[in-house]
């Protein structure tokens, strides 16, 4: 047990890998988490940002919508890659679809899991925009991209957070996006990868809150959970809640009143990631700590603290002083 322990992080985590290959082990995680109860408190509408409508197998945006209302959800974002052209064929070129099934409200949000190419022109990254007017295409460079996505008030996610070389930025790259106080969240838990804490998304959490420690954009980013479904039945495998009270009136909105209702929606999830009033939910994080016994996985969590403490205590020493007065 010592031995393992004290194996450097990577190690732990391509081991991991290995084990997470074994036919039994994926068949217990499927098991269990169709068994998990995704029960949302009774103060709060569920919300579910990351769904693809023709990257998978193909659906159609109510059967989407349909399956995210039968788990509980309220808003689900239509994510597809590189495209929105499905959401706005089907919604009539609108940004807000609002859907009633036998009296339960659900709105679809447009957005898009977009490919720019970085800085350097090195690497394409993906990023997150939900809620926005005008045509945002992909191919574009980093820069005007954010720009636009920015002036049209889109909320911007970063979607593969230190996942090199799979279209994630990396430390340098992702502290780089945060430092310039546009982007809203980031997705620290994405139930499509299986068991992510031990994906780049464990790492990207504890960068994330020590960014937040010590920020300079004075603004908070959220850390959210994410299903990144391709199919109906993966739709909730992970999502957040937002407060009822700040929402009410997703009920009292009609279609009619579309564009007024999409922007306060989108605003309203800005101030909730700013205000940090969002609950996360997902059977995942449970599951991973039952695959390895405890040990091992306090000691990965703690290795892994440490690294990103260090770094970013090194990285922001020069302002803490500032940030704490």
């Amino acid at each position: 047990m010592r031995i393992i322990q004290e194996l450097p992080i990577e190690i732990l985590r391509h081991l991991y890998h290995s084990f997470l290959g074994r036919r039994e082990v994926r068949a217990q995680m499927k098991q269990y988490l169709n068994s998990h109860k995704r029960n949302i408190a009774g103060d709060e509408y569920a919300v579910t940002l990351h769904n693809h409508s023709c990257d998978g197998k193909k659906q159609t945006i109510e059967e989407i919508v349909r399956g995210a209302a039968s788990q509980g959800a309220s808003v689900v974002g239509i994510t597809d890659h590189n495209s929105d052209e499905p959401f706005r064929q089907q919604t009539g070129n609108k940004i807000l679809k609002q859907y009633n099934f036998k009296g339960k409200i659900v709105y679809a949000l447009k957005g898009m899991e977009c490919n720019c190419i970085s800085e350097d022109n090195e690497k394409i990254m993906d990023l997150m925009f939900i809620g926005y007017k005008d045509t945002i295409a992909s191919g574009m460079n980093l820069n005007p991209v954010l720009e636009l996505a920015h002036r049209n008030r889109a909320l911007i996610g970063i979607t593969s957070p230190l996942n090199e070389p799979f279209f994630g930025p990396n430390e340098e790259e992702m502290e780089k996006l945060l430092e310039r106080g546009i982007v809203d969240y980031v997705e620290i838990l994405n139930s499509s990868k299986g068991a992510p804490l031990f994906h780049n998304d464990a790492l990207a959490t504890i960068m994330l809150k020590e960014y937040n420690n010590f920020a300079l954009a004075g603004k908070k980013v959220a850390g959210i959970y994410v299903s990144d479904s391709h199919v109906k039945k993966h739709v909730m495998g992970a999502f957040f809640g937002i407060k009822k009270a700040d929402f009410r009136f997703l009920e009292d909105e009609t279609a009619k009143q579309n564009e007024s209702c999409s922007e306060r929606l989108v605003e309203g999830l800005r101030t909730a990631f700013e205000k940090e009033t969002v609950t996360n939910y997902g059977g995942y994080q449970k599951f991973s700590e039952l695959l390895l016994n405890a040990d091992v996985f306090e000691s990965f969590m703690n290795q892994a603290a440490k690294t990103w403490k260090d770094y970013f205590r090194l990285r922001f020493s020069k302002y803490r002083d500032k940030t704490r007065a």
